[in-house]
This record gives C-alpha cells, sequence and structure tokens, in this order.
C-alpha cells in the first residue's frame, strides 16, 4: 500500500507540472487506476453468512431479516492502450513523437557547416555544427530532439524561443551506426555527431554530407547485386574526378604564383610569357 502511495503522489506531481494535454490526459488516467485498487484495498471484506450451530436460538417469524452488506464498486474499466500499474510505462518511440506533434510548424535550418575526423581515425565521426540563431539554447536542451536512420537524421528545436527549427536530411553520403550517434547541445550552438559505419576496409571518406548521386541505399544495394563490377567501377571514377579537380587546382596554384599580376592594366606585360590560353592575363599578354 505505501508503493502505491507513493506511485499516486509521484503521478500527480507530475500531472500538475505537465504542458501537453496529452501527457496530462494519460497520466490522470494513470492516477485513476491507481486510486481505485487503493480503494479495494482498504475495502472491508464481505461478510460470509455461517449456518447456525446446535442450540443457537433459530430467527422467529417476526423479527427483522439482517441487512444485506454494502456491495463494493466494480473497477472501472481500464482504457484501452494504457498499462496497469504493474506494467512499465513505455517509452516514446520517434513515431510516437512525429504523431504527437503533426500541427507544429517549423522553420528550416540551412545555415550550418560540417567536418569529419581524419584518415585512419577509429572511430571516425561526421559532425554538423549549427550555430546561427541558437544563442542561449543550452539553457532550454529539453527542447532539442534528433532521430537517426541508416542514412538520415532529423533535428528538431521544440518551442525555442516561441519557434521551432528543423534540420533533415534523407541521403547521407555513407551510412552511419544510428545507436552511436548523438546530438550534443552546448551554451550557443548545436553539434550532430554522425559514428560512420566501418566498412571492410575501414571508415569511407565523405566527399559530402549529402550524397548528390541520389541513390538510395536499397538502390545502390540492388544496383551492386546486379552488377557486382559497377561498384568498382563507379568508385574508379569518383577517384578519377577526384584527381582531375587536384590537378586542376595545382595547377591554379602554380599560375597564381608564376603570374603575381592578375589584374594587370590592358596592354601592360606579363611576367610570364608562357601561361596557357586559358589563363586570365593571357588576354593581358596579347594586349586584349
Amino acid at each position: 500500500m505505501a508503493s502505491l502511495d507513493d506511485d499516486l503522489r509521484e503521478i500527480e506531481a507530475l500531472s500538475a507540472a505537465c504542458q501537453r494535454p496529452r501527457v496530462k490526459a494519460y497520466l490522470d488516467a494513470y492516477a485513476g487506476q491507481i486510486r481505485e485498487l487503493m480503494n479495494a484495498a482498504n475495502s472491508p471484506p464481505a461478510s460470509v453468512e455461517t449456518p447456525p450451530t446446535a442450540g443457537a436460538a433459530l430467527p422467529t417469524a417476526g423479527a427483522a431479516p439482517a441487512p444485506a452488506p454494502a456491495a463494493t464498486p466494480a473497477p472501472a474499466p481500464i482504457p484501452r492502450g494504457l498499462p496497469t500499474p504493474s506494467q512499465p510505462v513505455p517509452l516514446p518511440t520517434p513515431a510516437d513523437r512525429a504523431q504527437a506533434e503533426p500541427s507544429l510548424m517549423y522553420t528550416g535550418i540551412t545555415g550550418f557547416a560540417w567536418d569529419q575526423d581524419d584518415y585512419g581515425k577509429d572511430p571516425a565521426n561526421v559532425y554538423v555544427y549549427l550555430t546561427s540563431g541558437l544563442d542561449g539554447i543550452g539553457e532550454a536542451k529539453e527542447c532539442v530532439h534528433c532521430d537517426f536512420g541508416k542514412r538520415s537524421f532529423d533535428l528538431r528545436v521544440v518551442g525555442f524561443k516561441g519557434k521551432n527549427y528543423r534540420l533533415r536530411k534523407d541521403n547521407l553520403d555513407k551510412d552511419i551506426e544510428p545507436s552511436q550517434s548523438k546530438v550534443i547541445v552546448k551554451k550557443d550552438r548545436i553539434t550532430i555527431k554522425l559514428r560512420k559505419a566501418k566498412g571492410a576496409y575501414g571508415y569511407d571518406h565523405w566527399l559530402d554530407l549529402v550524397s548528390k548521386r541520389g541513390a538510395t541505399p536499397a538502390a545502390e544495394t540492388k544496383a551492386a547485386e546486379a552488377d557486382p563490377g559497377a561498384g568498382l567501377m563507379d568508385l574508379m571514377k569518383q577517384v578519377t574526378s577526384l584527381k582531375t579537380a587536384m590537378a586542376a587546382e595545382r595547377r591554379s596554384c602554380g599560375w597564381r604564383r608564376a603570374c603575381p599580376r592578375p589584374q594587370a592594366s590592358p596592354g601592360s606585360a606579363c611576367p610570364n610569357p608562357h601561361l596557357p590560353t586559358s589563363h586570365p592575363c593571357a588576354d593581358v599578354r596579347r594586349g586584349r
């Protein structure tokens, strides 16, 4: 009985501090069940009529019959979907939270930056940084919720300074470990920490936060099963594209070092007469 009293007091305190109508009704219904159990435990047991023993006086015809015992009220039926006091209350799942917030209007978060750990680090993570418009978010950590999928995350900031914010990415560049990913809330910023999924040859290097190919993991797996060599050819294309971009960057850096006056006036001489025609000083060298 003492444990039921403690449970009832704690549930009533939670109900008084609760702000969501749906959660408050849930707690009130659960408190009603505990009160019914306490009332049933405190009510006296029904008297059992025993047969008269030998020598006992039999009731006379004019005597009034004994009053019948008062019937104890039957406990109210438990609403469907609510747990009994002996069952633990299930924690809300991401689907339950999404269903409980169908009418919320969100402002999309467009300003963010991302980075990843250096190659060879174990374990390796990808970090998404959000700082704009989140001054004081460290004092409202309960407003921040983030759900992780195999190749997605959904960050929601609900009721922060009267607004709701959201950042959702459904097609990440590589797979992640949802159970080992988390969101970190600091004084004026939010950091999403995505744990990379380890492959057969270690952790893959991400080229971007979101895959530009637009293929879902299921589609990529199906294509790889249909043509095992397609994945290798795709990897070779990516390596070739990366090498081409790096070579172009090196050439650009060499041109900038070779020509200290890229913005020279028309007709002036260029210090390097052997620049390619695509260089900005080539037109200056030709007097254009």
